[in-house]
């Protein structure tokens, strides 16, 4: 273990109205920037580098209505054309409704429904399990997507040829206009024109959609994390290299199974970028791909793509090792990595790249995104600007540090797994108050584990204990929980390190440096490293350090916490915190149940084992708890039958209180004064506030062993 800080979290939030004007001024210079690319470039823009920028911002403070509303005001954009890029379409819903509020016209003067210049742009395929794919040959149009040939050109138009569904074809008619008589079109000329805005998946972002059928926009807009779209990662068995006629890929077999490195033995066996890139071009005749056109029969066209995987996985990968070798020094492949299957599971070959965004250059485009990284953004484009803009939030946060509540811990059904089960459920029903919106977020396995939800398809959330409870993976720039009052945050999203290497592979596919690999136990484990970090305590005060798992590989610890860090401060976010709730006067609570640290400013720290041990101690009092240790012992003799035990028992209470007050918040916990006449000395206790006066001071003096007062009116506090 590592037990040096690795100095993570070190950012000092700022207020939130210097914040707010910091992003005013970023807005304002970008959109000045573009208005004058706009001015100079126009439509017959020929190249050079546009105005970008990135902006890593806490989640709430208004990145993306900014954007939007600056470049409408200060003309950058006039009445001209955005593609705003968001993770999914329950987000595209969202943006859409947002911006037509703004930028629909009124129409009701021609007889019309109001006009919108907002629109989604969906994909072929489905977008849930209860629509239909708008491509009636969805499953074709993958095929030719994933080996690189153009879908307009061979599936749907073509000079020669059209689909037999090209006239209603549901996916194209999105990029048909609504039509307008001649009188029509004369009014709305005359009008102040709003900007047209589509909205598409961040997967269009790498498709040919915007080239084949969309006009060349004035800006681009992506909103939130789009990376890992952005990475291949194609699967093959095995045998799909070691059963070709072919000598290269009989030896690509041989040496990755026996996890050798692959690009130092084909130099030693004399084979080069040329060489493979020959073989390559001799395979492709071995296994064509049949001429396909529009106008072919369905049957036909499957026919002609019977080949299809061969250009999907094997030629990827011969090209890349092929660019490897010509453009590379290292030993090891990161284009090709061989995942033996341990256990029941299947060995697998992996083929990992990155893929190229398809908006040019002189494009301009704003990232925004509150994970923002400007490594992994480098990659995909260079050279942007990156300004990070951090804002604590305004609530009480809590947060356990003894425990990482891992899916492996809840998961399991042995006693242990059961127990700790059992304590989550009620930790969050005691949370729950019924006058309070609380949201429990999980990961997926735990959320159905929890609900006893069995259904493969499972809604975006659901009831339990009271509380709304949906899961990690689903929340990316989502606002319908902003004002929720309550937040339990139940683990923590941990993507296996073989995975995290796999997407550093892709990412880093053309780096020079060679990826750290962790060796793998006999069971297939690879065992990370650690070092210690502490909480970042609001106000500065003295934090708590704990070991935090960590990959020995910058990049691929880059890719760890942009999953396991980024994505539980996504999670809380989805409150939107950094400003209080006009409607909602009181503090509203965070609770962590993780011991990992965030970039997010705690208030308390606790742990698990001492706050159950806690409770269990008040159960045993029965609402009457005694701070003298002789008397603690007669009260409590399972939780503290010692001396030892009594004085730990009165210390971890004392310290866990405010949290306790929270739980079991209707006993209404008051601390009072007894005192023995024959000592005269007073001592604390803490009692249940709706007990008896008579019944408390009984209590004490069975504890005691002689007679007690109270000398002192109950109060709250302690």
């Amino acid at each position: 273990m590592d037990d040096n800080n690795d100095g993570y979290h070190k950012i000092n939030p700022l207020p939130l109205e210097e914040a707010e004007r910091a992003l005013e001024e970023l807005v304002d210079t970008f959109a000045e920037a573009v208005f004058h690319w706009n001015q100079k470039n126009g439509d017959d823009s020929t190249g050079g580098m546009a105005p970008s920028l990135g902006i890593r911002a806490t989640a709430g403070l208004g990145k993306t209505s900014r954007i939007i509303s600056k470049l409408i005001q200060s003309g950058a954009i006039g009445s001209g054309y955005v593609q705003f890029y968001v993770p999914n379409h329950t987000l595209s819903k969202e943006l859409e409704e947002k911006l037509k509020d703004k930028l629909d016209l009124e129409l009701s003067e021609m007889g019309k429904d109001d006009y919108s210049t907002v629109k989604v742009i969906k994909g072929r395929n489905k977008s849930g399990s209860s629509e239909e794919s708008l491509c009636r040959k969805a499953e074709l149009s993958s095929r030719l997507i994933s080996i690189g040939l153009n879908v307009r050109q061979n599936l749907c138009s073509n000079d020669s040829h059209q689909c037999e569904f090209f006239s209603d074809c549901k996916y194209l008619s999105q990029f048909r206009g609504e039509e307008f008589s001649n009188e029509e079109r004369e009014m709305l000329t005359a009008l102040d024109m709003p900007p047209i805005v589509h909205i598409l998946a961040h997967n269009h972002l790498f498709y040919q959609t915007r080239l084949n059928n969309l006009s060349k926009p004035d800006v681009v807009v992506v909103d939130e994390s789009f990376y890992k779209v952005g990475l291949i990662d194609k699967k093959m068995q095995p045998t799909e290299l070691s059963t070709v006629d072919s000598e290269v890929c009989r030896l690509i077999y041989d040496v990755i199974t026996q996890q050798q490195p692959l690009l130092s033995i084909l130099r030693i066996r004399g084979y080069t970028s040329e060489g493979i890139s020959k073989e390559v071009e001799r395979l492709r005749g071995m296994f064509p791909v049949g001429q396909i056109h529009p106008g072919m029969e369905q049957s036909e066209q499957l026919r002609a793509l019977k080949h299809s995987d061969r250009y999907r996985k094997l030629f990827p990968l011969l090209e890349g090792v092929a660019w490897e070798l010509e453009n590379c020094i290292r030993e090891h492949s990161h284009v090709v990595e061989f995942r033996k299957g341990w256990g029941e599971g299947r060995d697998n070959v992996h083929i990992h790249r990155r893929r190229k965004l398809t908006v040019s250059s002189d494009i301009p485009i704003i990232f925004i995104d509150a994970d923002l990284h400007t490594d992994i953004l480098s990659r995909f484009r260079p050279d942007v600007p990156v300004r990070r803009l951090d804002v604590d939030r305004q609530a009480e946060i809590h947060q356990f540090s003894d425990l990482t509540f891992s899916k492996n811990s809840l998961k399991n059904d042995d006693e242990k797994g059961c127990k700790r089960r059992r304590q989550v459920s009620q930790f969050i029903k005691q949370i729950v108050n019924l006058e309070q919106e609380t949201l429990v977020i999980c990961s997926r396995e735990i959320r159905k584990k929890l609900t006893g939800e069995s259904r493969e398809e499972i809604p975006q959330d659901t009831q339990y204990q009271g509380a709304t409870i949906t899961h990690f993976g689903i929340l990316k720039g989502l606002n319908k929980y902003e004002k929720y009052k309550q937040i339990i945050l139940l683990g923590r999203e941990q993507a296996s390190t073989a995975a995290l290497e796999g997407d550093a592979r892709g990412l880093y596919w053309d780096e020079e440096n060679e990826i750290q690999w962790m060796e793998e136990d006999e069971r297939g484990n690879k065992h990370l490293g650690s070092v210690r970090r502490d909480y970042r305590v609001r106000g500065g005060g003295e934090g708590v350090s704990v070991p935090v798992d960590i990959h020995p590989d910058k990049r691929v610890q880059i890719l760890m916490e942009q999953v396991r860090e980024c994505g539980s401060i996504q999670a809380i976010d989805r409150l939107r915190l950094i400003r209080e709730l006009e409607e909602y006067p009181e503090v509203r609570r965070v609770f962590i149940l993780s011991k990992i640290p965030l970039e997010i400013s705690v208030d308390y720290v606790w742990r698990w084992g001492d706050l159950h041990r806690c409770l269990d101690l008040w159960e045993e009092a029965d609402g009457v708890l005694p701070m003298r240790q002789c008397d603690l012992m007669r009260r409590c003799p399972e939780s503290a039958g010692s001396e030892k035990k009594a004085k730990k028992r009165i210390t971890k209470f004392k310290l866990c209180l405010p949290l306790i007050k929270i739980l079991i918040r209707e006993r209404n916990i008051l601390r009072v004064e007894y005192q023995s006449s024959e000592t005269g000395t007073k001592y604390d206790a803490y009692v249940d506030g709706n007990l008896d006066r008579e019944k408390i001071r009984k209590s004490l003096t069975e504890a005691a062993g002689r007679e007690v007062f109270l000398v002192r009116d109950e109060e709250e506090g302690g």
